[in-house]
């Protein structure tokens, strides 16, 4: 029995990238932001999906979404800090479809059970993208479907081979195709702050899981504040801070009672 040499050879290559990044994250306060946005909200979604002990069926069904969110949104982060941007934004644009079928769900409670129960013809008609999309643009009152373009964009530069998307595929200044995995702190920035915007609703959604305890709210805290800090700094625009502040004031009166 025997291993390929390339095999290894290439996970080598990928560590030294990876390191690459790591640096390359500790450097820019930018990137810092957005690694620790992502890791904020990908704790979220562990904690949901470990430490809630569901009700019923429909609760488990958001848990067992919330363990996909958590696994596609590290393999997506993995790809990206070994340079494997392309493929990175492939998983990126699954971790937002999702995240959609989550908000949905919430706001539609009585629709779980149908979505899990639904045979494939049945859930592409009822539940598919597409609808859901529609579904949570018309609560809102979107009717610029940014949701469609942002879905689409993920799907034209991940997940369909198309002419663009090779330009994920390619280093700075030299333009050639890589192939294999490649360093460039360009795409690491522009994939890891659209991991960190896709991560943003991920964990905003999961959080709405009803809180049970102390260390609950203090997670929900420190979730929350990072939140504030990337979207002031990304949106560029001032956030409310009330909830915040209203739950930072549930945590002080829990801890002066003994709560746990």
């Amino acid at each position: 029995m025997t291993f390929p040499d390339n095999f290894d050879r290439l996970a080598v290559g990928e560590a030294q990238i990876r390191d690459l990044s790591r640096n390359a994250i500790i450097a820019s306060e930018a990137l810092s932001l957005h690694a620790r946005m992502i890791e904020r909200a990908m704790t979220m979604l562990d904690y949901v999906a470990k430490h809630h002990p569901h009700r019923d069926d429909d609760e488990l069904v958001l848990q067992i979404l919330a363990t996909r969110l958590f696994n596609s949104s590290a393999s997506a982060l993995g790809l990206t800090m070994r340079g494997y941007y392309q493929a990175a934004v492939a998983l990126m644009r699954d971790v937002l479809e999702t995240t959609f079928l989550v908000d949905y769900l919430w706001e539609f409670p009585e629709h779980i059970a149908a979505w899990r129960t639904a045979t494939e013809a049945e859930r592409l008609k009822k539940f598919g993208a597409v609808t859901i999309r529609k579904a949570l643009d018309d609560r809102d009152g979107y009717t610029e479907r940014k949701r469609e373009a942002h879905y689409k964009l993920l799907c034209e530069l991940g997940t369909h081979p198309t002419f663009r998307g090779f330009g994920l595929l390619m280093a700075k200044p030299s333009n050639l195709v890589n192939v294999g995995p490649f360093f460039s702190v360009d795409s690491l920035d522009a994939v890891l702050e659209e991991l960190a915007k896709i991560m943003v609703l991920a964990g905003s959604h999961m959080r709405l899981i009803e809180e049970r305890s102390l260390d609950d709210y203090r997670l929900l805290l420190d979730y929350l504040r990072t939140q504030a800090e990337w979207c002031e700094v990304n949106f560029r625009k001032p956030m409310d801070l009330d909830q915040i502040v209203m739950i930072e004031e549930m945590v002080a009166y829990l801890e002066q009672h003994g709560a746990s």
